[in-house]
């Protein structure tokens, strides 16, 4: 929720009209009031992009200078067309040293290593971090749909002291983070640098229809097994599926396939929930879909042992969510 309301502090800051922001978004401010709500990817994807459209500007207002919207997408039509991610990388420098000079990124490559740098001219205007939040996100994850992986960080700097969002990073950024530097980066192996991009033109168009929702999901780069298990679990939401049925599916045996899960850092279990977590917010979303029927289609026994697990999910009963949640 935190960066829920962050885009729109920096939305109130640009003086644009948030009754329809928040309409896009299916968002009302009660919700928003409520520190332990989560919304769903689809939710804040629509968020940014109606703040996007509306302020004109990419960098939300959150630098010296503004980005207009479609800037990154011109960055994106030379990045595709580069040889490896290195050039990709040198390219992003380069770019934006030439169409903004809010902020500045470099390159350093050094005894195995490569650091991206990011300076803010006036990092202070960014007062809730999300620029540096964001942008970070972006110049590592598109980058990797480039290339068809995602790039393992091995150390993500960030400047001042650590912010109170920062529990939300270990889902952002997956490896040790410090802070008190005065730039913002993340480190990776320079073996990354020689991967080829694989994307290509009519890929990048796709791509695009999606943002920022793709940005924010990775679902190009989930591990296979996972990935099997998430797409059965979609498929066939509306019965109770085994762990049996998945693991005929993918032509396994079930004790490999627990195997793989856990080297992949993941269960059954917790696929089922974040699943289940996700559909139930988006049903809940929906005035006319009864808790009744949302219970059965999530497969749950009773209404009871559905409220109890959206509770530990959302910290709120279904139905206190509903209410906060409809406009």
């Amino acid at each position: 929720m935190h960066f829920a309301n962050a885009v729109l502090d920096a939305a109130r800051q640009l003086g644009l009209n948030l009754a329809p922001i928040l309409q896009s978004a299916r968002l009302n401010q009660p919700l928003l009031d409520n520190p332990q709500s989560r919304i769903t990817s689809q939710q804040f994807s629509q968020l940014m992009r109606s703040v996007w459209e509306q302020s004109d500007d990419e960098f939300l207002g959150l630098t010296t200078q503004p980005s207009k919207y479609g800037v990154f997408r011109l960055f994106a039509d030379g990045a595709i067309q580069k040889q490896n991610l290195h050039r990709v990388y040198k390219h992003l420098c380069r770019f934006y040293s030439l169409v903004n000079q809010s902020i500045s990124l470099s390159l350093y490559i050094s005894k195995g290593q490569v650091e991206l740098r990011m300076r803010q001219v006036q990092p202070e205007i960014d007062r809730k971090l999300l620029f540096r939040d964001f942008f970070l996100l972006l110049w590592h994850r598109f980058p990797g749909w480039l290339i068809g992986k995602s790039i393992p960080l091995q150390h993500v700097k960030m400047r001042g002291t650590e912010p109170a969002h920062a529990a939300e990073y270990r889902f952002m950024f997956p490896c040790p983070i410090t802070y008190g530097h005065d730039y913002d980066a993340f480190v990776f192996s320079e073996e990354e640098l020689a991967c080829p991009v694989t994307q290509r033109a009519e890929n990048l168009r796709e791509h695009f229809k999606q943002a920022p929702l793709n940005w924010f999901t990775r679902q190009e780069f989930t591990p296979v097994y996972t990935r099997r298990v998430m797409e059965y679990l979609a498929e066939y939401r509306e019965h109770e599926a085994s762990m049996k049925d998945i693991a005929v599916s993918v032509n396994v045996s079930e004790r490999t396939l627990r195997r793989k899960l856990t080297e992949e850092g993941t269960s059954f279990q917790e696929i089922k929930d974040k699943l289940r977590k996700n559909m139930a917010i988006y049903y809940l979303s929906q005035p006319d879909i009864p808790i009744s029927t949302i219970t059965n289609k999530l497969g749950f026994s009773e209404p009871a042992a559905f409220t109890r697990a959206f509770k530990q999910w959302t910290g709120q009963t279904p139905s206190l969510y509903r209410e906060n949640t409809l406009i």
